[in-house]
């Protein structure tokens, strides 16, 4: 009988294992969190139970709870409601404590109980709430309820605590990749914005590299000046428009300028006619 008991509990372990692998593999394989859990759940279901399992973000700067992603076999569906305070749920507990919550039951757990109410009236007896926590941040649950009791050993809990962890970088990848697109798009929006102001400038403007060769220049500086874009672009400031008798008195007050000294000077311009 031992020896019977021993390998059904070897065979549940490399049955573990090997969801634990499935679950890799499934997080490697869909980027989008909300892609993922549908595979994630239906590789889970093959070794622990639950009737729910869901996502819950936690924001300590505004004491707000999110709850993006979630997988139920009931309906509607286990969901926390918006105005529901967020230091009553497990995720709160297991953001500040970093470890798991499991109830054994909603009808004698004392803790949360505004929470164990809520669970009852969806049908979820027992719970595992789990932290999803990276190297560089804590972001919320892992949680997992249940129709009957008892449903989350310590065998259970210690493989959903690796599962929890590789949704949690899978969960930061696609927020990094979120935060990484909204920055490229404000980028865009700013350089477009700059682009309209450079261009309708009423003042002329021009943008030189390190060797005073003209980069780029707005419409006022070509009308101001006479020199098309196509003639200006790739041009020594000073060759484009600089008469040959100032380039010395130029070169000194440019000196000036550089050591930082005020300088009150008169500029004088030539255009492409020579005026």
């Amino acid at each position: 009988m031992q020896e019977h008991d021993d390998a059904s509990a070897e065979r549940a372990l490399a049955a573990r294992y090997e969801a634990l692998l499935q679950v890799s593999r499934a997080i490697a394989a869909h980027r989008d969190p909300q892609e993922l859990f549908p595979a994630l759940a239906s590789e889970l279901r093959r070794v622990v139970k639950f009737d729910f399992i869901g996502v819950f973000l936690y924001d300590a700067a505004t004491n707000t709870l999110q709850n993006p992603i979630r997988q139920t076999d009931q309906s509607p569906g286990f969901a926390i409601p918006p105005d529901f305070p967020a230091e009553e749920t497990m995720t709160w507990w297991v953001y500040h404590h970093q470890g798991p919550v499991v109830i054994l039951s909603t009808e004698t757990e004392d803790r949360f109980p505004r929470m164990m109410r809520l669970l009852r009236q969806f049908g979820i007896h027992s719970a595992c709430v789990l932290p999803l926590t990276t190297a560089h941040r804590r972001l919320g649950s892992l949680g997992f309820g249940a129709t009957p009791t008892s449903a989350y050993c310590e065998e259970e809990v210690r493989f959903l605590t690796l599962v929890a962890d590789q949704v949690a970088l899978a969960i930061e990848n696609a927020m990094t990749s979120q935060e990484q697109e909204r920055i490229k798009e404000e980028l865009s929006k700013q350089k477009a914005h700059f682009e309209k102001l450079f261009e309708l400038a009423p003042e002329a403007i021009v943008l030189r590299d390190i060797h005073d060769r003209v980069l780029r220049a707005n419409r006022e500086f070509t009308q101001l000046f006479g020199f098309t874009l196509e003639e200006s672009l790739g041009r020594k400031i000073n060759d484009l428009f600089l008469p040959e008798e100032f380039r010395e008195e130029s070169g000194i007050l440019r000196e000036a300028l550089a050591r930082g000294e005020r300088v009150n000077a008169e500029l004088i311009r030539r255009k492409p006619a020579g005026v």
